[in-house]
């Protein structure tokens, strides 16, 4: 890609665009793909082959606009970003957007946080690294076709299993999860409770029909993880089925010094966060793990200055600004 298209893309908007807080990520393809602010919106702009295309993720509310992006690309193509953004009152909160083959959509994770990073696992969940003048973390806790919530929960008059899906919850975190209507689980109750140990796996939910359903009869499941609480209306099926829908955030705090953390960069792997401290008495590039490890100052220069750490692509190295050089 020669940079003249890069700008390019960039002019079909020129006179309302001001391109900062710009994320970079590539998809298999290696088409770009970017997220920036302009003209105080969330702007996404992915290049194909027919060229660059613009599109509009969220908009500016009461003058407050979106801040501090930071994009992912999924394996099917699709983009992810985690920014500040307004509320409909116009308050700045930390969001997250994604797309799927139904469109974007957006949610609130937490109150305000800012220089975020994203990166997404193997299983295509995010997790969020942010500043609050503390270091911080959110991720999610998903459960199969997490990214398809409007498609309704189909139950075979055979019986099925829905296998819930999780990761990085909290040890022994309680599910409940209550049926009404003609279905019940397999041990022929209509509430469910149990207590999840691990911090990461899976759960099977065993699920029949009630004695005397036939298709088209719809049931409703209830289920609560992690402090969600999630409704959805199903209906006996003769062939097919698809799993619960349940997503939930938690945050954990990575650090607890007095001085000021910022500017987090969450590893590809996300094992680790880099960040801006200066808390040794001038702008130092920290490194942490998100198991709760002692931070390490990565530049110890006292005479220079350094921020803005950024991972390469695998993880290997970590690039930084620093005016040691006098720049």
């Amino acid at each position: 890609m020669e940079e003249s298209e890069l700008r390019k893309a960039l002019i079909v908007e020129s006179e309302v665009v001001d391109g900062g807080y710009t994320s970079l990520a590539f998809d298999g393809g290696r088409y770009p793909h970017i997220s920036y602010r302009g003209h105080l919106d969330l702007k996404y702009a992915y290049q194909d082959t027919l060229g660059w295309h613009i599109e509009t993720v969220d908009s500016y509310v009461l003058g407050v606009g979106c801040w501090y992006t930071s994009l992912a690309v999924d394996s099917g193509g699709y983009p992810h970003i985690s920014y500040l953004g307004p509320t409909t009152q116009g308050q700045l909160v930390l969001k997250y957007a994604y797309k799927n083959a139904s469109g974007w959509h957006i949610e609130t994770v937490s109150g305000y946080g800012t220089y975020t990073s994203l990166a997404l696992d193997k299983g295509g969940c995010p997790h969020i690294s942010y500043g609050t003048g503390d270091l911080m973390y959110a991720y999610s806790i998903s459960w199969l076709n997490w990214r398809e919530p409007d498609r309704p929960l189909l139950l075979p008059p055979r019986g099925a299993t829905v296998d819930v899906v999780y990761g990085n919850i909290r040890t022994s975190t309680t599910l409940t999860a209550t049926l009404s209507g003609p279905a019940f689980f397999a041990d022929g109750s209509q509430l469910l409770t149990a207590n999840i140990t691990d911090v990461s796996g899976s759960y099977a939910l065993q699920l029949k029909p009630a004695e005397g359903a036939t298709p088209g009869d719809t049931f409703t499941l209830e289920a609560t993880l992690a402090g969600l609480r999630l409704e959805r209306v199903g209906a006996i099926a003769w062939e097919v089925y698809l799993p619960l829908v349940v997503k939930a955030y938690e945050f954990d705090r990575l650090t607890y010094d007095p001085a000021n953390d910022f500017q987090p960069a969450l590893s590809p792997d996300g094992q680790a966060v880099v960040f801006v401290s200066d808390r040794a008495g001038q702008l130092d590039v920290f490194n942490i793990s998100l198991r709760g490890d002692q931070a390490t100052n990565l530049t110890q220069t006292a005479s220079a200055q350094e921020d803005t750490p950024v991972f390469s692509p695998d993880g290997s190295t970590i690039a930084f600004a620093s005016d040691r050089d006098g720049d």
